[in-house]
């Protein structure tokens, strides 16, 4: 991929004479534009030419202004907004001046990255946008489509800012990565604190998604009574799930079946990892029972995929994991027998 030299200037918004309102010309400049239309003005008024004065409605300075044009001609061709000449589209202003702020934020990530922008197609116009730039940044956006990710393509702090932005934005899929940064310190300091508070508010809105984070977060913190309340709160909601007259047919009932599998996995997984048993999950072995034989098929799924790609010695824990949990649902039957 070439690139090219950074080039400081200005993107700036004119009206024009076509007539409508809502047709803008989006151009860049080197040159100060108010000197720019000043110049231009005085020309008009000296060649005696008829129609209004050029108006300049906006302007803003960037240390890269090719790319942000760019950019936004891009945007604007591929959302089909309607070119009247190259530079001049029928948009409103409004429209025209949130757009060059978002080419604003987009502006800081590093050259290369915002190339790769480019190449993607995904300027954030919106929320799901700025999902979509913290997924590329992250490698996960390749990862999902089977593509090989250059370092160069990673950038965790550009990640986090995306999520933390389609979080403001209101996009219910960055909670998840948002949280997920704060737990882990990807592009951010570890803030278990933050990460718990955007679990819970993941889980309050959809309990599959949200479930693991919260007990996970609680386990690392030594909160046992919270996770305690949270597995209780979790399994009398599955019970209930699992007699919801609401969810229609057989393929419903066994994707409802699979969720819940995958997500006792983890709850068996994380207890085991961070604490090396399952006292916590005690409370509710008669529902760990009844999904046992679909945990430990989960949790070889797990150990599979990690062998496969050399994680060798985490998947010998999870074999042991698997092993030591099918140990521990076998003593508390004979216990109960």
């Amino acid at each position: 991929m070439r690139i090219r030299q950074y080039t400081s200037g200005y993107i700036y918004i004119l009206s024009t004479d076509f007539g409508p309102s809502n047709i803008v010309s989006i151009n860049k400049s080197i040159n100060d534009p108010e000197v720019l239309i000043e110049s231009l003005n005085r020309n008009r008024e000296e060649r005696l030419l008829t129609g209004e004065p050029v108006e300049l409605l906006y302007s803003k300075k960037f240390e890269n202004c090719n790319v942000v044009e760019s950019l936004i001609h891009q945007f604007l061709i591929r959302n089909d907004y309607c070119a009247v000449t190259p530079k001049d589209y029928q948009i409103s202003l409004d429209d025209a001046v949130r757009l060059v702020e978002i080419a604003a934020e987009t502006e800081c990530l590093s050259h290369d990255l915002v190339l790769e922008v480019k190449h993607r197609h995904c300027l954030p116009s919106d929320a799901t946008n700025y999902y979509m730039l913290g997924t590329i940044f992250n490698g996960q956006f390749h990862e999902d489509r089977g593509e090989p990710c250059e370092p160069f393509q990673i950038d965790e702090q550009v990640s986090f800012s995306c999520f933390l932005k389609g979080y403001e934005y209101g996009d219910d899929r960055c909670i998840f990565e948002l949280a997920n940064c704060f737990e882990t310190g990807l592009g951010t300091e570890k803030n278990s604190k933050k990460a718990l508070e955007l679990y819970d508010e993941l889980y309050q809105l959809n309990k599959m998604a949200g479930v693991g984070g919260v007990f996970r977060v609680c386990m690392q913190e030594n909160n046992h009574f919270k996770a305690s309340s949270l597995l209780l709160d979790y399994f009398d909601w599955t019970d209930s799930s699992s007699t919801d007259e609401s969810v229609g047919g057989n393929s419903d009932l066994i994707e409802v079946h699979e969720s819940f599998t995958r997500v006792m996995a983890n709850f068996v997984w994380d207890s085991y990892y961070l604490t090396e048993n399952f006292e916590i999950l005690e409370p509710f072995i008669g529902q760990l029972a009844e999904f046992q034989r679909g945990i430990c098929l989960q949790l070889d799924r797990d150990r599979e995929s990690l062998e496969s790609q050399g994680f060798n010695e985490l998947s010998a824990k999870i074999l042991t994991c698997r092993d030591t949990f099918s140990k521990f649902i076998k003593s508390k039957a004979t216990t109960a027998a």
